[in-house]
């Protein structure tokens, strides 16, 4: 799991022998943070195969496969809580607003070896935005 929470650890990702794919992408998020202020709120992180829930759970204090109130996805009581979702071939962003302070970014390969709730998780939401 890779974690970027700023525009320098973004940069130094970019060094790293990354899939081509993710490095594209974080790319063009860098330079789109180059251009706005929200740089030192954005906190990104990269989903790979190895990597679980309670990982990501550990890292940011969320997971968006747990509604704020628990209930796990796929449950009856399950309300999805993200601001967006979208495939983008290969990788899944997920968007999860914590308040006006951040915005945590889940950059989820979309691969054999990633927790398959997160991958259904994400088939199911992609194009989604603005749930809760």
């Amino acid at each position: 799991m890779l974690a970027l929470f700023d525009v320098p650890s973004l940069d130094r990702a970019l060094a790293l022998s990354l899939d081509p794919k993710l490095r594209r992408l974080l790319r063009e998020r860098v330079d789109h943070l180059r251009d706005g202020p929200v740089a030192e709120i954005t906190y990104y992180l990269c989903v790979g195969p190895g990597i679980s829930e309670d990982d990501i759970l550990d890292e940011i204090g969320m997971v968006p496969t747990r509604s704020l109130d628990g209930a796990q996805f796929g449950s009856d009581s399950f309300h999805p809580w993200h601001q967006y979702v979208a495939d983008l071939g290969g990788w899944f962003e997920v968007i999860l607003g914590a308040g006006n302070d951040a915005a945590f970014v889940l950059m989820i390969q979309d691969s054999d070896g990633v927790e398959p709730t997160l991958i259904d998780y994400c088939r199911t939401y992609a194009g989604d935005s603005v749930c809760g």
